[in-house]
């Protein structure tokens, strides 16, 4: 190091400050990252269950009212976009309900009796779109009284709404 002068030593002190900075830097931004990430797990985690249940809800309050909408259309022929609508928000609830299914921490017994009970408003709301089709308004109205109506309260009464 002697044979380097005053210059040259200075600079190389200088550099290895700037490393070791640098090292410093690149620890912390990394620790604020995975700090972040947990915090956030920390945040949406217990709520995961919450949240899809809601949106669920959600969910199954517009395939109620589009199906009550069809029941009281002058013409029973819907446009296919008033029934994507219907098979999008059943997409939605379903893969809301198989997160619950996953994630719920309570009686599986809970969770899996609301897919049941939405697997057959599934059937009945079927029938009563293919009813509709057909032109026969009057039995779909009576199967969505009848059938589809306790159906609906069931499954509120098991997402505990």
């Amino acid at each position: 190091m002697a044979k380097f002068g005053i210059g040259a030593r200075l600079g190389i002190g200088f550099g290895i400050c700037v490393l070791f900075t640098l090292i410093v830097s690149v620890v912390g931004i990394h620790g604020n990252n995975t700090q972040s990430r947990f915090t956030e797990d920390l945040h949406t985690h217990p709520f995961a269950v919450t949240n899809a249940l809601r949106a669920a809800n959600g969910d199954i309050i517009e395939i109620r009212g589009a199906v009550k909408d069809l029941l009281s259309l002058a013409d029973p022929k819907p446009s296919p976009s008033f029934l994507a609508v219907i098979r999008d928000r059943e997409r939605d609830a379903e893969a809301r309900l198989a997160l619950v299914r996953e994630r719920y921490l309570g009686d599986p017994a809970d969770a899996e009796q609301a897919i049941r009970d939405f697997e057959k408003l599934r059937v009945v709301r079927d029938r009563i779109i293919a009813l509709t089709l057909e032109g026969k308004l009057e039995a779909a109205r009576t199967l969505s009284n009848d059938m589809a109506a306790p159906l609906y309260a069931a499954l509120r009464a098991d997402m505990g709404s």
